[in-house]
């Protein structure tokens, strides 16, 4: 019986004892360690190696001593920046963030414009007017209209999750590269066109091309990335020149000419398809298939692809037709 007791005290001592003085491990990580000025940095935080308290840890910056507000960082000034995790009275392991300023792109910025209409909205003519027109005579070859319907023929799902995440107020509406938005109507417009067409900020470059067999199109899409960052991509086919019915200034027309109509996203979210992260000077490939509806106009289908950055806005972005189109890297 004393043996036994005298195992078992043992026992106990062993496992209670290896627990006296061991203490739980932080880690902090960061999707990206080399990055340009105004970037955001997403930080996470690992205990143990299990429970991701990302959420909940405290975050400092040891060259301030300040705390972040949430597990996000926008790069500041050029230079090298540590970083540590708190949580629970532990210490985190150190990471640096390498930051350096802002790089000239050797690519030529084009202009992602969602438009929001309807076939009931008297108004969205002068509105898709308004757009053609930048579109064709301002910005010629750079801008790409995706024009998604609202509650009519034309309408898709994604619509609404747009709308709401960006709210534009009204129709017709606009979201410029996920990143402004307003009504096209308003002096905004005019002024988040001009702030578009802007190289800051761009760093990828991005090549698209498409066949199609039968009811079935082939996609490739190829980003060039000139520093280390994430992407993500976000794919629509489009039909331009639809013919169908239009409220046209409280009047409807049935030979009404829709441009640039949204029929399908082809990727699985309008934030687009995590594509990693591209170190500088490298470049990735993703292929996609997408089912034709027989209805649409072969003839006049292309596919827009947004290239989504860390910022959740696009970076850039290109369009070629569907059948047997193809659009090269667009260097300066």
């Amino acid at each position: 019986m004393t043996k036994i007791v005298a195992f078992a005290m043992a026992l106990f001592c062993f496992f209670a004892c290896g627990q006296v003085g061991q203490e739980s491990t932080l880690e902090l990580s960061a999707q990206m360690t080399s990055v340009t000025v105004g970037t955001k940095v997403t930080f996470k935080v690992m205990n143990d190696g299990i429970q991701d308290v990302s959420g909940m840890a405290r975050i400092k910056s040891v060259k301030t001593g300040r705390y972040l507000e949430s597990n996000t960082w926008v790069a500041e000034d050029a230079g090298t920046w540590s970083f540590v995790a708190e949580f629970e009275g532990v210490t985190s392991n150190s990471i640096d963030i390498v930051v350096v300023e802002p790089i000239v792109s050797k690519f030529r910025k084009h202009i992602c414009l969602m438009e929001f209409t309807g076939q009931w909205c008297s108004m969205c003519p002068d509105g898709a007017t308004t757009i053609n027109y930048y579109a064709t005579k301002v910005y010629p070859d750079i801008m790409h209209v995706l024009a998604f319907h609202n509650e009519d023929d034309f309408t898709i799902p994604q619509e609404q999750v747009l709308f709401k995440q960006f709210n534009p107020g009204a129709y017709p509406g606009y979201i410029l590269d996920m990143k402004s938005a307003g009504i096209v109507s308003n002096s905004k417009f005019s002024q988040d066109m001009k702030d578009a067409d802007s190289q800051k900020g761009l760093h990828c470059g991005v090549a698209v091309s498409s066949s199609i067999s039968a009811d079935k199109a082939n996609v490739k899409v190829s980003v060039f990335s000139e520093m280390e960052s994430q992407y993500r991509i976000a794919a629509y086919v489009i039909e331009d020149k639809v013919v169908a019915r239009q409220n046209v200034n409280g009047n409807y027309r049935e030979d009404y000419v829709h441009r640039h109509v949204v029929r399908k996203m082809i990727s699985a979210s309008v934030e687009g398809d995590d594509l990693g992260v591209i170190a500088a000077d490298k470049e990735k490939t993703k292929e996609y298939s997408v089912e034709l509806d027989p209805a649409w106009n072969k003839a006049n289908l292309e596919v827009c692809v947004l290239v989504i950055g860390n910022d959740l806005s696009v970076n850039n972005t290109a369009a070629c037709a569907l059948d047997g189109g193809k659009a090269d890297y667009d260097r300066l």
